[in-house]
């Protein structure tokens, strides 16, 4: 018998896959079912229900699919060899099919967006259930992920589990598509052109501000190159469950708007629950490039002022260019500002043009307003939670009161 021994954060998940796991040892086929069938419909209704959208979307990032799912996966796995394969939880609906897609539909250029309490992941992540999700999943292309050999025994036994069910590795990695919409997510992933060896991508969400896990960040973007997220969302903040599962969380800038690359307004940040949320009003996927269009001001209380907020994002393929509009409206003059997040090394090279570079990365930031503009370089009054030693660095532009505000900034490549 093929065992796992992972838990999942959710309690009742939890305690459905020990009942499952204990009934596959009643040896009385009736018993079993008595027990079993009751607990994965349980599962199936509680975790992928709740903490999945319909499009596969996962709000609390890669880690948690990483590890939700993961433990998902080997659950199914022991149901599967158990009951002779005639039970599969990785096939039959196609929810759950996006679900496994997942990760083949959130990479950008090599890495995976940190949105929400994602860990920082660079580059790209080894995960030792690929080979599950292409033999039970039907998922081909994980055939040809990441499937080396991991430390540790549970690792290795995996690993030769899947090569005894019939896994064949194939080195040959399929093209992804120049563009992926989670549509019920609000997100959305444009990447490079196939000919364009940096990777030069972008990712942009919408969503809203009452996930689990969440962040006010409806706006956020996290642009990579080379595999590296050069300018991002600076993902899960270190901190204690005291600090950051309390009413204390949102002092924290890795989870207020502060600590992201979205506006503020009149000094005003965006309000956690769900009703403070962004939209997208229009999306355009050509080859050459990716449009979307944003309503951002349902983000924001009314203590802002807001009449119109709206932030556009265009990806130039060609160009090799990621623009970045907002388009700010008040009931009387406001001050208004966002901010570029990023983990590199940020050089002014002349007034509002600058140089962010990160691990073998350079990009160029050309910020553009109405008027005249003030940028102001800080740190981040918190580390992430790994893999990341390098502190975080909000560079902020800001326009003076006024009625109407228009600023702009253009992120392209910088060869070395």
């Amino acid at each position: 018998m093929w065992w796992v021994t992972g838990r999942n954060n959710w309690n009742s998940v939890c305690h459905n896959y020990l009942v499952e796991c204990a009934a596959l040892l009643i040896e009385s086929p009736e018993e079993r079912a008595k027990y079993l069938m009751p607990a994965i419909r349980n599962t199936v209704n509680d975790y992928i229900a709740r903490n999945f959208r319909d499009d596969g979307y996962c709000p609390e990032g890669n880690g948690y699919w990483i590890y939700g799912f993961g433990n998902y996966a080997e659950m199914a796995e022991v149901i599967y060899q158990q009951t002779g394969g005639r039970i599969n939880l990785l096939r039959g609906t196609e929810k759950i099919e996006a679900i496994i897609r997942f990760p083949l539909n959130f990479e950008m250029g090599g890495v995976w967006p940190a949105f929400s309490d994602a860990k920082m992941i660079v580059p790209g992540f080894s995960y030792v259930e690929w080979p599950l999700l292409a033999l039970r999943g039907g998922v081909e292309e994980y055939r040809s992920w990441s499937f080396r050999p991991a430390n540790g025994l549970l690792p290795a036994l995996r690993r030769q589990h899947a090569l005894d069910a019939g896994f064949t590795p194939n080195q040959a990695k399929p093209a992804l598509p120049l563009y992926h919409y989670f549509r019920e997510g609000g997100v959305v992933i444009s990447r490079a052109a196939k000919e364009d060896a940096s990777g030069f991508s972008l990712a942009l969400k919408a969503g809203d501000n009452g996930d689990s896990h969440n962040h006010n960040d409806v706006g956020s973007f996290v642009i990579a190159l080379r595999g590296v997220p050069v300018i991002s969302d600076p993902g899960a903040p270190a901190g204690t469950n005291a600090d950051l599962y309390s009413g204390r969380r949102y002092r924290n800038d890795f989870c207020n708007s502060f600590g992201h690359p979205v506006p503020v307004v009149g000094g005003v940040l965006q309000k956690e629950g769900a009703k403070f949320h962004g939209s997208i009003l229009s999306t355009e996927f050509l080859p050459e490039g990716t449009d979307a269009r944003l309503d951002l001001k349902p983000a924001y209380p009314d203590g802002a002022g807001l009449v119109k907020l709206e932030r556009r994002f265009h990806h130039d393929r060609r160009a090799r260019s990621i623009t970045i509009t907002d388009e700010a409206e008040f009931a009387e003059p406001r001050d208004f500002g966002a901010a570029l997040i990023t983990y590199g090394e940020v050089k002014e090279l002349s007034p509002n043009i600058y140089r962010i570079s990160w691990r073998g990365a350079t990009a160029r930031a050309a910020i553009s307003g109405d008027g005249k503009l003030e940028c102001k370089q800080e740190t981040l009054n918190n580390r992430a939670i790994a893999q990341v030693k390098e502190p975080a660095t909000r560079l902020g532009y800001n326009a003076a009161p006024a009625r109407k505000h228009s600023l702009t900034v253009v992120i392209t490549p910088e060869e070395e």
